[in-house]
């Protein structure tokens, strides 16, 4: 465990907060994919920033969070673990998501949407973290 990792201490209406940040961020960054892909309308960036925020907190809720978990129990609960935890899980999604439907994507294509995915998972989560997290007082 890193030095004062176990420091840090939540409650559950802090873990909810940061679910709906994460949830939010993810969905913005679903409706600035969609701009970026060409589509201008109003109508399609709303319909992005919803189904990207609930598919994003069933991912953060089923996936990340048990793990989370399990890295709060064990007391690894720094800002560095939260955002190794994102990253990592948001590469593996990713990257299960190009290969699994078999795509016929180079290799080096989808390596690099799932890095892609790393980065803003990892930082969805440091966000979450910081909402989650305040220091023990003493």
């Amino acid at each position: 465990m890193g030095e004062g990792e176990g420091d840090y201490r939540t409650s559950i209406d802090r873990v909810g907060l940061a679910l709906a940040c994460g949830a939010g961020l993810a969905g913005l960054g679903a409706s600035a994919l969609v701009a970026i892909g060409g589509e201008r309308s109003g109508h399609a960036a709303l319909l992005a920033l919803l189904i990207g925020g609930i598919f994003a907190a069933l991912a953060i809720t089923a996936i990340a969070g048990p793990v989370w978990l399990l890295l709060h129990l064990s007391g690894r609960r720094g800002p560095a673990a939260a955002a190794i935890v994102g990253a990592v899980t948001g590469f593996l999604l990713m990257l299960a998501g190009d290969i699994g439907t078999g795509s016929d994507q180079p290799w080096l294509h989808a390596l690099g949407g799932a890095l892609l995915a790393a980065a803003l998972a990892g930082g969805i989560a440091l966000a979450m973290w910081r909402i989650a997290y305040r220091r023990r007082p003493g």
